[in-house]
């Protein structure tokens, strides 16, 4: 499994930037919109102009917690 560090590095290959938008987000996790939603609603927001964006390793920490929640049995993006 890839470190908390590792998929923030990724995310900024990936994108060119360690900042991305929602849409980004749910391209790089593949969750359609709805679930992007839910996954993202805990991720601390950066509001820069007309659009909400995510630092990538906000993101890498929220797919660390659903990953230990996941390993016990009791899977929530809600987590």
């Amino acid at each position: 499994m890839a470190t908390i560090s590792e998929i923030a590095k990724d995310i900024k290959d990936t994108f060119g930037s360690s900042i991305i938008n929602a849409t980004q987000a749910g391209q790089y996790l593949g969750m359609c919109r709805e679930k992007r939603g839910e996954f993202l609603a805990s991720v601390p927001v950066y509001r820069t102009g007309k659009e909400k964006k995510y630092h990538a390793l906000d993101i890498a920490r929220r797919l660390e917690t659903v990953r230990r929640y996941e390993s016990y049995g009791t899977y929530s993006f809600r987590g």
